[in-house]
């Protein structure tokens, strides 16, 4: 598990980073960490699970694939989080592999988003959607983007 600096401040909105590639996490991290966010990472759906059972996130950013053991680890994810913390914005983010798994991801994600993807968008797309549910409530889209 990463410590960030999330610690105990509640400055800028907290994001829950899900990934299994190091570089990755440290990569999109660092980016929202310059923008304000207070980010917390895990490399597998099981720190994540941890870091949701210290509180409540605005928003968490999950690969689809989490490990090769299985396919849709971070749409399992999404699915418990929906049930502890419904008004979390869950982006996941994926390649276009198979129609089935990008169904089930839009239907129980905020937004599903194609991998590659630039950062700046990245960060667009979870401001958009954190700005969104403060001024109107949390309601899924479930949108490719």
């Amino acid at each position: 598990m990463t410590v960030s600096s999330a610690g105990t401040h509640t400055a800028g909105p907290r994001l829950l980073l899900v990934d299994s590639d190091a570089g990755l996490r440290f990569a999109v991290g660092d980016y929202f960490r310059r923008v304000g966010v207070l980010v917390d990472e895990a490399g597998s759906a099981c720190e994540a699970d941890a870091w949701l059972a210290r509180g409540v996130y605005d928003a968490v950013v999950t690969d689809l694939r989490l490990s090769a053991a299985e396919e849709a680890e971070g749409l399992a994810l999404a699915r418990r989080i929906r049930v502890v913390a419904p008004e979390t914005v869950v982006c996941i983010l994926t390649v276009p592999r198979e129609p089935r798994l990008m169904q089930a991801a839009d239907a129980v994600a905020t937004v599903t988003l194609i991998r590659p993807r630039k950062l700046a968008d990245l960060a667009q797309v979870v401001f958009a959607l954190l700005h969104d549910r403060a001024a109107s409530g949390f309601t899924s889209t479930g949108a490719h983007s």
